[in-house]
Formats: C-alpha cells, structure tokens, sequence
C-alpha cells in the first residue's frame, strides 16, 4: 500500500470526477486496463473501493482515475463530497486479468457502456502514444451525451493520431448500441475485443460474439 496526494480535482461529466494523484517518487506497477484499491486510512482496510487507472503506465508521476458518484460506497462519497487538492489516499494495486499487454495484438475494438469508458481510457491514452500500428477503435455508449467522459480528449487523440478512431454512441438520441451487425464488420479485421460495462450489455456482446465463432482469446471482457 502506497500514499498518494490529490494533485487535481475535474468535474468531468455531472456525475464523473477525475482525481490526478501524485505519486511522490514512489513505484506503482500496473497494465493498461487494470484496477486498484483505495483506502481512506490504511488502519480501516474494510473501508474500500476499486477503481481502473485511466492513466498509463507510462506515466510514472501520478496515477489517473474516474470516479462516478454511484452507490453508497463511502470512499465514493468521500471523493464526491468532501475530497480537496492536497488530501491524502492509500492505494494498492494494480489487480485484475482484464488488460492490455503492450504488443499482443495488431488490431483493437474497445467497447465501453457509460463509466465502463476507464480501464479502456487507460488503453487508448498508452496506444496512442507508444503503439502507432496497433489499429484501434473504441466505441463508448451512454445514454445521454452529457456523460461522454473525455469526450474531447478521445476527440483530439483520434483527429492527430491515424490508428485511433473515438465512436461515440447515445442511446437517448436513437444511436442505440452496438449490435450483432457492426459486430461483424469489425470482425472482418480479427481484432481483439474488448467489452466494458453494465453485466447486461457485456453478457450480450459476449454471446454474439461466441455465436459468430470468435474465439475466447480474441474476447476480454470486465461487468460492473
């Protein structure tokens, strides 16, 4: 376990905030993808929540996450309501099997459903950066266009960078989310998917995804 300082605090949708989190010299090793715990005080370890890093690995002075106000976890509502610059939290990580390891694959989709957006942010930002012939595309789905997180970021990266390509989708206007067709398209390049979202949306890609044979190595998927 780490302590870390909160840097910056960004309203960055109405109910996502971002924290940047200086990491004071110290080390923090993760993937692209994966997720951490947090900690108000290290002598209360029952009063916990992870979250994914948006930031990379890469970036070995702070540590990048978003955070929505959802639920009634208490570390949570400590960011959303009381958390200021200079602050202190204890983190740990990073966990999970749901990552990108840097040169594993030639092709990327990334489907993300609302704050599901995270552990993808982290993907897109490090290929973007260090993986110029890694072909990626990331569709993000939400209902209403006030809760595109990193809209214009994810806007910017695509427009100065060829291999990124930023879709996003609202529901409310009638986009609708991705289906079993643009499945398909996007099949025709054997990309490696990966799915991110709410247990209902992830469950159905996956499905379509197993019926038009593609096979598991080529499916990541992580439910909230």
């Amino acid at each position: 376990m780490i302590r870390v300082t909160i840097a910056a605090i960004t309203q960055e949708t109405p109910t996502v905030r971002s924290f940047k989190l200086v990491l004071s010299g110290q080390t923090f090793q993760f993937l692209p993808g994966q997720w951490l715990d947090c900690y108000l005080d290290p002598q209360k370890p029952e009063i916990v929540a992870g979250y994914s890093m948006t930031s990379t690995p890469a970036d070995t002075e702070f540590i990048e996450l978003a955070v929505k106000r959802v639920g009634i976890n208490p570390v949570t509502h400590y960011l959303h309501e009381s958390a200021t610059v200079d602050d202190t939290l204890y983190l740990d990580g990073g966990y999970g099997d749901f990552y990108y390891k840097p040169g594993s694959a030639q092709d990327l989709l990334l489907i993300a459903g609302g704050i599901g957006l995270t552990p993808l942010m982290s993907i897109v930002r490090f290929v973007a950066r260090f993986e110029p012939r890694v072909q990626t595309t990331l569709v993000h789905s939400v209902h209403s266009a006030d809760e595109l997180l990193y809209r214009k970021e994810l806007g910017r990266l695509a427009a100065n960078a060829s291999h990124i390509h930023y879709v996003p989708r609202v529901t409310e206007s009638g986009e609708g989310r991705i289906g079993r067709k643009e499945l398909e398209e996007f099949d025709k390049k054997r990309p490696v998917f990966y799915l991110c979202g709410p247990q209902e949306m992830v469950d159905g890609l996956n499905k379509d995804l197993r019926s038009m044979h593609v096979p598991s190595e080529r499916i990541k998927f992580e439910r909230w």
